[in-house]
């Protein structure tokens, strides 16, 4: 709602001159703010005109020079703030309290953009944020700069919870939240510092990371102490709106869109595979630990079991060969030791000896003298070479004990130094995506400057990205040979989506336009075809994934195709492509989950699914197999009684005889029935329409079972588990609970159709 406001001067005055505005239209009015400079007369001094309401200035209806009356309109005003900018519930325009229920024109609030990465309670209205969105993209388009999202987390730093020997060089060790507070151990990656101070002066860092707000702060003290590569740009997770996914401050962030964000990180998930993600080889220091700030519910698919460094081992073997450095230097300094006293004590023989000579030599010169003289000089003599012998001993111990102490200094003071343990670290990826960075950034501007300036559009790194990725393999045509399994499409395969995505061409067969062939093992139809052509490099299928990982052709040579050579068949997770991305996000869609389908009624009942015209052949085989079996059952018993009845060992033979032939053609006829499916019939009709002979050949069933070994496991003991049951066996008709056998050979029958 606008209104109008009027010019109220001094009174008496007809007219006044304006002679200055101190507005603009869009500017925020409030109460006292002087809006114009005005006189009465040519001569008079200027007076100030004073706003009494608020608002935001829609229009000027007056400029200087032009002459106003009292009660002429010269503003037009929005009658309510829209509160453009709020910092913790509070415009920073009006001043007003938004937790104020009581007042009602505080309630619409235009501010929802939090644009700061580390005050999330400082937000401003949407075109509030477009204006300054345009004017950092201006900022960067005349620095010639980008944007990069760093991601901290195994792909700059690696960081435990786990116990850690406290002297590892380049392990920053530390707590947050006081001295019973959890310790942190990380490791920065190599050439970190380096990384960034290249890549300082073509893009502007930002860092975004799921950890805490004062973890994310302390690895960023860590990284730059002097804050000239990241600022206040840190977003972490007490400032990212969802848990799960990092795009979703993205719109906030960057308001004018993120066409020039790029981003590095060791997981595509979290940034729902975005094209301008860069997917950086993860980073691995301490052994069986991953990421300790991982999203709720994704949890990354890695083995970490075969990366990282086994410290404990490490610590175990520095202190074994500290032990033994100790070992040998004491038994050095024994030796040294012993070889100074020797030196010593020949020393002492030699001075003993000369002194000896010398006293023999005085003593022969003075005897000549008289005997009380040469008696007293000989006291005195004695006295002072004892003298002289007190002397240079006391001077060389003293000397010994000035240099034993500045080699106990010496070593104290190299001490702290020689106790941290050096561990080789031969991660070098850092360089490989500083390249990567820069070849982005220079297609980037050269596309840019492309383009005219009349319509010059901005590009987008989502196409940028893509598009340095798919020259990199351009011109290659390659060929799979056992890479990949002959049950999987070979267009559907990662290894094919992934050499498409770098650009490289993939046939099925070796031909003359075919450059490359990835082969997981040597002596296949492929293999021998590409030898006999000239031109064609024969590598692994590691070579490819190598190509991935630094987007770049790497040398052929480092990994031809040998017979002893280890080969890894499937890609890294860091080596992926959009497609595979995607083809695994559809893979693990269950289209069959909260739908189920009806089955037939075939399916539901087998035995439906015979015709009756089926039945009655079924039945009619059934009874022409028992006819045959009553009529040699009777020929077998006149045989019997031809033979003039029992005790005849003979006849006995001839029944016996008799009998096993009745059991196998019992046993053919049961192997007839099952395979001409005859069960089916016998399940659809009642007790009273049983066919003729069903109960005298159950019987006969009955008897034979009888007849069996009785250490053996019945029949009906393994069909009723499940199991495979003799093919001669049959079901009962006059058992008690039918219905249910019945059900069990309609199963059985099943599982034989399906086979």
């Amino acid at each position: 709602m606008s209104e109008f406001l009027k010019f109220v001067g001094p009174l008496g005055s007809t007219a006044v001159t304006v002679k200055e505005l101190k507005i603009k239209p869009g500017a925020f009015l409030s109460q006292g703010t002087v809006i114009l400079l005005y006189s009465a007369d040519q001569n008079d001094a200027t007076a100030k005109f004073k706003s009494g309401k608020m608002g935001r200035i829609e229009e000027v209806l007056v400029k200087a020079g032009d002459k106003v009356t009292r009660g002429d309109n010269i503003l037009k005003i929005s009658a309510e703030c829209s509160h453009p900018t709020v910092m913790k519930d509070m415009c920073a325009e009006c001043g007003a309290d938004l937790k104020d229920d009581n007042k009602p024109d505080t309630s619409a609030s235009t501010a929802s953009v939090a644009m700061i990465h580390s005050i999330p309670e400082l937000k401003v209205s949407t075109s509030e944020a477009t204006n300054l969105g345009k004017e950092d993209q201006k900022r960067l388009l005349k620095d010639r700069k980008l944007v990069l999202l760093v991601d901290l987390d195994q792909t700059l730093i690696h960081t435990t919870n786990d116990n850690i020997p406290p002297n590892i060089r380049d392990v920053y060790h530390f707590q947050l939240y006081g001295d019973r507070s959890p310790w942190y151990h990380t490791r920065i990656r190599p050439r970190t510092l380096e990384f960034l101070s290249n890549l300082h002066s073509l893009y502007e860092f930002h860092i975004c990371t799921f950890g805490a707000r004062m973890y994310a702060h302390k690895i960023a003290a860590f990284l730059d102490a002097e804050g000239k590569f990241f600022s206040h740009r840190i977003l972490s997770r007490d400032e990212c709106f969802d848990s799960r996914s990092k795009t979703a401050n993205m719109s906030a962030l960057f308001p004018c869109g993120d066409s020039m964000v790029c981003i590095i990180d060791d997981r595509e998930d979290v940034w729902n595979f975005a094209p301008n993600l860069v997917h950086v080889k993860p980073y691995h220091f301490f052994k069986h630990t991953g990421d300790i700030n991982a999203p709720p519910g994704l949890s990354k698919k890695e083995n970490d079991e075969k990366e990282g460094v086994d410290l404990d081992k490490i610590v175990q073997n520095k202190a074994k060969d500290k032990k033994t450095e100790e070992k040998s230097k004491a038994n050095d300094e024994d030796c040294k030791k012993e070889e100074s006293e020797q030196e010593k004590d020949v020393e002492k023989e030699e001075s003993r000896q000369e002194k000896e000579e010398k006293e023999d030599k005085d003593s022969k010169e003075k005897n000549k003298e008289e005997d009380k003289e040469k008696d007293g000089k000989d006291d005195v003599a004695d006295d002072l070479e004892l003298s002289d012998d007190d002397s240079d001993s006391s001077s060389s111990s003293s000397d010994e004990d000035d240099s034993k102490k500045k080699e106990n200094n010496s070593e104290k003071e190299k001490g702290g130094k020689d106790d941290l343990i050096d561990i080789e670290d031969s991660d070098d990826y850092l360089y490989y995506l500083e390249e990567i960075l820069k070849t982005i950034h220079k297609a980037y501007y050269d596309l840019y400057d492309q383009m005219t300036k009349n319509d010059r559009v901005v590009p987008d790194l989502k196409t940028v990205v893509p598009y340095v990725k798919r020259k990199v393999l351009q011109g290659v045509c390659l060929v799979l040979s056992g890479v990949v399994p002959t049950q999987v499409p070979v267009q559907k395969s990662k290894p094919f989506l992934l050499a498409r995505s770098l650009g490289a061409s993939v046939e099925e067969s070796v031909s003359k336009n075919t450059t490359h062939l990835v082969a997981a093992r040597p002596g296949t139809a492929k293999v021998n075809e590409a030898k006999k052509l000239a031109g064609i490099h024969i590598v692994t299928p590691d070579w490819l994934w190598a190509c991935a990982e630094r987007w770049s052709r790497v040398d052929e040579s480092l990994f031809k195709l040998g017979s002893r050579q280890a080969v890894t068949m499937k890609p890294p997770a860091h080596c992926s492509s959009p497609e595979i991305a995607f083809a695994e996000r559809c893979a693990e869609i269950d289209i069959s989950e909260g739908y189920s389908r009806q089955h037939s009624v075939a399916e539901s009942d087998p035995f439906l699914a015979f015709s009756a015209e089926d039945l009655k052949g079924m039945d009619k085989e059934v009874d022409d197999i028992l006819s045959g079996e009553s009529d040699n059952e009777s020929s077998s018993s006149d045989d019997f009684d031809g033979h003039g009845g029992g005790g005849d060992g003979g006849d006995a033979r001839g029944g016996t005889r008799a009998k096993r032939e009745n059991d196998e053609d019992l046993g053919t006829c049961i192997q007839m029935r099952r395979r001409s499916s005859s069960e089916s019939s016998l399940d659809s009709l009642s007790a009273a329409e049983a066919p003729r002979g069903h109960k005298r050949k159950a019987d006969d069933v009955r008897s034979f079972d009888e007849d069996e070994d009785s250490n053996l496991e019945r029949p009906y003991a393994k069909l009723y588990r499940g199991e495979e049951v003799p093919s001669d066996f049959e079901i009962e008709d006059d058992d008690v609970g039918g219905n249910e056998d019945w059900s069990l050979m309609g199963a059985e029958l099943e599982r034989e159709l399906g086979s």
